[in-house]
């Protein structure tokens, strides 16, 4: 298929003469300083590339204990870290959390769990503790201003999916 596209100045005069054999994509006529483009045929437009993988969050937590309402009863470890997956990719997150003990070394606790992309995700934690596990952990509370203690990590550990967005 032929087409010509044909620019006359303000005199009558031919300015430029363009001829194809096939289909037009673009072109540009000139007339002064000032230039214009045709829209591209959305056929071969080419898609733009996906989005490059951009796994990123935030965390944020805290921790306390529980005691029973009985004599006997099992008293707890508890804590929470809220993560956000703020990147565009799925994230697998590995959690620790620890609790203090005067004189040992902290209780600690891990999970590993998977987040998507914009998801705000809750991880807690509730482990059984004797009553020695409590008291040490007061006495590291009372000797160190009455904080709590408490120590947390989120650590990307791999991706999943596809980059979303973009």
């Amino acid at each position: 298929m032929k087409k010509t596209i044909l620019a006359i100045g303000a005199a009558g005069t031919a300015l430029a003469v363009i001829t194809a054999c096939g289909p037009v994509t673009q072109h540009a006529k000139q007339v002064g300083n000032s230039s214009t483009s045709l829209p591209a045929d959305p056929a071969t437009t080419a898609p733009a590339p996906p989005p490059a993988p951009n796994p990123d969050g935030t965390f944020e937590g805290s921790c306390d204990y529980t005691l029973s309402d009985s004599l006997y009863g099992t008293d707890y470890l508890v804590g929470e870290v809220d993560l956000a997956n703020t990147g565009n990719i799925g994230t697998v997150v590995k959690v620790k959390i620890s609790w203090p003990q005067l004189g040992y070394s902290p209780i600690t606790a891990t999970k590993t769990v998977r987040t998507h992309p914009g998801q705000h995700k809750p991880v807690r934690f509730h482990l059984p503790a004797e009553g020695n596990t409590i008291d040490l952990l007061q006495s590291w509370q009372e000797n160190h201003d009455f904080k709590d203690g408490c120590h947390y990590r989120a650590t990307m550990v791999s991706t999943f999916g596809s980059p979303s967005g973009g």
